[in-house]
């Protein structure tokens, strides 16, 4: 959830302690949201009582209050932003920002200076500083969509991204750090992308 140096100063970390929210309160508030399913169908941004939707919920249940990374995949309009948001809503990162970018909607050219940040001059046009949603992410949720049409190339810096916890922007060199969650999703299985060779097995 955050971090501290040594030697650990205590008044920081109550700050950091009183930030957080309590992995009780989460749960509490999802047996809420379950109570609430029967007598209105809703669960968070969701809608439906259907054995597939319970089954949904009963999956954001578990992996909401947690920090793993989240992959979703399913068609076109199937929810799956509506499935990440309501993820965000229910962790302990919901007081921090939910960003959501569409590799698909976006061009090549562009797509990694929208991730990534830029600084001036970095290619023809790139007039002022600009942070990417790393960036911006910071603290809170990043939910990529289509991360299936992301080039090879920059999935190998999204990678470096997640392992680093932190990006360096189009045209600098300065490391920038960002703790974030990570929640993509896909129209298609990954791991069929894979053997194609269109999608990065790592």
């Amino acid at each position: 959830a955050d971090y501290l140096t040594k030697p650990v100063n205590v008044s920081q970390l109550k700050r950091v302690l009183a930030r957080l929210t309590q992995p009780g309160d989460l749960r509490a508030e999802i047996t809420e949201l379950r109570e609430g399913i029967e007598s209105d169908g809703r669960f968070g941004g969701l809608w439906g009582r259907s054995a597939p939707m319970l089954r949904l919920y009963d999956q954001i249940a578990r992996v909401a209050p947690t920090a793993v990374s989240v992959l979703l995949v399913g068609e076109s309009g199937t929810g799956k932003e509506v499935v990440a948001q309501t993820i965000h809503d229910l962790s302990r990162r919901r007081t921090h920002p939910f960003l959501a970018v569409n590799c698909g909607a976006i061009s090549p050219q562009l797509i990694e200076s929208e991730l990534f940040g830029v600084e001036p001059g970095a290619y023809t046009g790139a007039q002022r500083s600009r942070p990417g949603k790393f960036e911006i992410a910071d603290g809170g949720t990043l939910f990529i969509d289509e991360i299936d049409s992301l080039p090879l190339h920059l999935q190998a810096k999204l990678l470096g991204a997640i392992q680093d916890s932190g990006t360096t922007r189009l045209g600098d060199h300065r490391f920038r750090a960002s703790r974030f969650r990570l929640i993509t999703a896909s129209q298609s299985p990954l791991s069929a992308l894979v053997k194609a060779g269109t999608f990065r097995a790592d």
